[in-house]
């Protein structure tokens, strides 16, 4: 006999609920099939509601519905949980899955595995949380747990975990059940039973080791749900299953048309969690954006926006293009971010140093207005990334600063520490706020690391707002935690209060701080033993320093104790004259007074030129190639230097009739090199210098350092920006 279509079967449904026979509807319904279902169920659910409610209030007390099958039951509710209603229906939807679940919670035991199985599914997939009935299906689970295949393991687990509920007996049940199982499942299944455990929490690895070593024997039938749901869940659950997640990236990056919005961001964010770095998944994923943009595909979800932004900064691979993207689709529908959604957003777009005025005006002024509806703590990263950004909406600010007034007790000292860092980032001085939060900052001065020491004193002084109580906690603190810092954070911290009454905190942290420079200077002395060469046990330690970024007290004791001694002011005079005439920002100078007593000659040179000034002759660039630049990375300023140094180097060998070959001919010059640099040396230029004074020893190098441009001030947005 021939299966009705979809509309007859429909409206013999309906006939049935209008003459209240639910057992026929029910029947009927458990029969279709899934896509039927799909079809036509979303029609159906106000008669089937209404009959439903009917026939519960006329069964009697116990209310068990006995004429229709327990199986029957759970088919309702699977299929329930499958139709795509309309939000407006989602409640007669929960009516009816009431009704099931009266009828069904005392009938469990009748019910096979996978009748136990799409019962918790269809609950799940309809959103509808019934606790009395899951407890007892937890409980026929672990009783014939033993009967339940891989499909209805995975949909059990993922049900549960949807609804947010689960036990340890039904965990331990489902993973034991699961491992001795896992040679028959299918790639969603097992992707099903990850995410499941991701959402309880509960990191089993012998399970998740099971999962991926199954996954990679079906490495062919990858399907982009999979792959993201996977990668999420083992990142969330920090697994790290290295062979797993490079073979998701490959399959990822061959199949990234495929993938969602939702899959594309899970995916970035997984990766990202784990610190794995990968250029060419991100610029697959960047690309696959792109091509969004140009089919104008549906706009992504905040929570999607957000993960991508957080996940392309921490991996550093937030380029210009994904991040203005991100920006553009964000900007239009920060209204609709949650808190944790703007913090991370904000806090991508600082790390990358992106300033979106658009994007960051909108969330200034969404947060200024809803400030009270963020935690401390969001308020806190919120103000530092505008601080980073070096972005000045006083609003903000203003809101910020009244909250801790009126909740004190929320905000930690690390979260103070981060806003009134924040605050002179931008020039935003609130004195009565700063008065207020020190005494905080002091009683929880223990839980503040170095770096948020030193910023905290750096953002007092600064701001010129004087606590002798904050700034005694600081320098206690930090003697106690000395070791605790890194070189940079030390001298930082000593600059900061360089100025003032001198305490014993403050000399045992300056002479701990010579004492960590004399490291570094004995590391660039023995750095380049010869011309060329380079001592590379030596190179480790100054790297970990890091770039030399010190400020300029700590550098110039570097340069100092290198012998580097600061030069004449006629020099001097004679560079700034030559900055004020031309002027030039970004600059370096140089003056060459030298001789070569074997040849009886002489030359003097003097330069004066921008960093992006100058012509790389041949000579020049074949001395360029004899020094080794970039040691500590490279910048404008580092290849200005290299520049100008590579052409004293050419003008000392052609005018001084010196063989760059003969180490006694270099021996012989003697005389002055003097370098005027607008900015703080980098160690990377502190390397050049070395290698300057290695290849010419008898030549007394001298140095100087003045910053030509003005300090650049925060960039003004939000109201301040009308």
């Amino acid at each position: 006999m021939a299966t009705p279509p979809p509309g007859d079967r429909e409206d013999v449904i309906r006939e049935a609920c209008k003459a209240h026979d639910i057992a026929k509807a029910v029947m009927m319904i458990a029969n279709l099939s899934d896509d039927d279902g799909v079809q036509i169920l979303p029609n159906l659910v106000d008669d089937l509601s209404q009959a439903l409610q009917a026939a519960s209030r006329s069964d009697g007390e116990e209310g068990r519905l006995r004429s229709i099958p327990a199986e029957q039951l759970a088919e309702l509710a699977y299929q329930m949980g499958r139709s795509p209603v309309a939000p407006g229906q989602q409640p007669v939807v929960a009516k009816i899955l009431q009704v099931t679940a009266d009828k069904a919670t005392h009938r469990t035991e009748e019910l096979p595995p996978r009748c136990l199985s799409r019962m918790a599914w269809g609950f799940a997939g309809a959103s509808v949380r019934n606790d009395s009935l899951m407890s007892v299906v937890a409980a026929g689970v672990v009783n014939k747990s033993r009967g339940f295949n891989h499909e209805e393991l995975s949909n059990t687990a993922w049900a549960f975990a949807k609804c947010g509920l689960w036990n340890a007996q039904l965990a331990e049940c489902l993973v034991r059940e699961c491992i001795d199982k896992i040679d028959t499942f299918t790639a969603q299944s097992l992707a099903n039973m990850s995410w499941a455990m991701a959402q309880w929490g509960r990191r089993e690895e012998a399970l998740l080791l099971a999962i991926a070593q199954a996954l990679l024997k079906k490495r062919e039938s990858f399907e982009p749900t999979q792959m993201s749901m996977v990668s999420w869940a083992f990142s969330t659950l920090s697994f790290k299953h290295d062979q797993l997640m490079s073979a998701i990236m490959g399959e990822s990056m061959s199949q990234i048309r495929a993938f969602s919005n939702p899959e594309l961001a899970h995916l970035a964010w997984a990766y990202a969690n784990l610190r794995i770095q990968d250029r060419g998944l991100y610029s697959a994923i960047s690309q696959q954006l792109g091509r969004q943009v140009q089919r104008s595909s549906a706009s992504m979800q905040p929570a999607e926006l957000a993960n991508l932004a957080w996940a392309f900064a921490k991996n550093m691979m937030g380029t210009d293009s994904v991040m203005r993207y991100i920006a553009e689709h964000a900007e239009p529908q920060i209204g609709s971010f949650k808190a944790a959604e703007i913090t991370m957003l904000t806090w991508a777009f600082a790390a990358t140093g992106q300033q979106r005025v658009g994007l960051m005006s909108e969330i200034g002024s969404k947060v200024a207005k809803r400030a009270e509806k963020l935690s401390a703590s969001q308020l806190a990263h919120v103000t530092w990334a505008f601080g980073a950004l070096a972005m000045r909406q006083a609003d903000l600010c203003e809101k910020v600063a009244r909250c801790f007034e009126h909740n004190r007790a929320n905000f930690s000292a690390q979260g103070l520490t981060q806003i009134v860092w924040g605050f002179a980032m931008v020039q935003y001085r609130d004195k009565e706020f700063m008065d207020l939060a020190a005494p905080q900052i002091v009683q929880g001065i223990a839980e503040l690391k170095p770096l948020a020491l030193w910023r905290c004193s750096w953002a007092y002084d600064t701001l010129l707002v004087s606590n002798l109580d904050l700034r005694k906690a600081i320098l206690d603190a930090a003697a106690a935690r000395v070791n605790e810092f890194s070189l940079k954070g030390l001298a930082r911290l000593a600059e900061s209060y360089k100025m003032g009454h001198r305490s014993e905190s403050d000399a045992g942290l300056e002479l701990h701080l010579k004492e960590r420079l004399s490291f570094a200077v004995q590391g660039f002395n023995r750095l380049f033993p010869a011309v060329g060469a380079l001592n590379d046990e030596d190179l480790p330690p100054l790297q970990h320093i890091g770039m030399g970024d010190l400020r300029m007290s700590a550098t110039k004791y570097i340069l100092e104790k290198l012998g580097f001694a600061t030069p004449s002011w006629s020099f001097v005079s004679s560079c700034l004259k030559e900055v004020s005439n031309r002027r030039l920002a970004d600059c370096v100078g140089f003056e060459i007074q030298a001789e070569n007593p074997l040849e009886r000659v002489e030359a003097h040179e003097f330069r004066v030129r921008a960093f992006d000034e100058g012509r790389m002759d041949d000579e020049i660039l074949e001395v360029t190639q004899t020094l080794v630049p970039d040691l500590f990375g490279r910048t404008v300023a580092s290849e200005a230097v290299l520049h100008a140094l590579a052409e004293a180097c050419a003008c000392i060998y052609r005018t001084l009739l010196v063989d760059p070959q003969s180490d006694g001919d270099c021996q012989a010059v003697c005389g002055y090199f003097r370098m005027f640099l607008s900015q703080i040396p980098s160690f990377s230029i502190i390397a050049l210098l070395v290698q300057m004074r290695t290849r010419f020893p008898n030549l007394q190098i001298e140095f100087v350092e003045m910053q030509m441009a003005a300090p650049k001030n925060a960039l003004k947005c939000g109201m301040e920006s009308q």
